[in-house]
């Protein structure tokens, strides 16, 4: 009878242990679940993030652009304005002095 009941608690151990063991993986699994959920949700924050990265540089290029353009227009218009001066200056004189 000591046998008996050696057995028996030995298989009640396995069973406990068995028992444990299935909880453990099925806490293995969800943790696995988990972490799978946490690597999409970094790739999605890390695409969002060098997508703002790349708004951000164009939109500094285009300001850069935009400064650029600026003042070459405004030195066109200063060459222009020049060329209309000394054109007005030149057509003042010859009109004054031919007569």
């Amino acid at each position: 009878m000591g046998e008996q009941t050696w057995d028996d608690w030995k298989k009640s151990m396995e069973m406990q242990l068995e028992i444990k063991h299935q909880a453990n993986i099925e806490r293995l699994a969800a943790l696995s679940n988990d972490v799978k959920c946490l690597a999409t949700e970094m790739r999605i924050f890390q695409r969002k993030w060098e997508s703002t990265l790349q708004e951000t540089k164009n939109s500094r290029q285009e300001a850069k652009d935009l400064r650029r353009a600026v003042l070459e227009k405004g030195l066109t218009g200063i060459v222009w304005a020049v060329i209309v001066f000394c054109a007005i200056a030149s057509w003042t004189y010859i009109k004054e002095h031919i007569k």
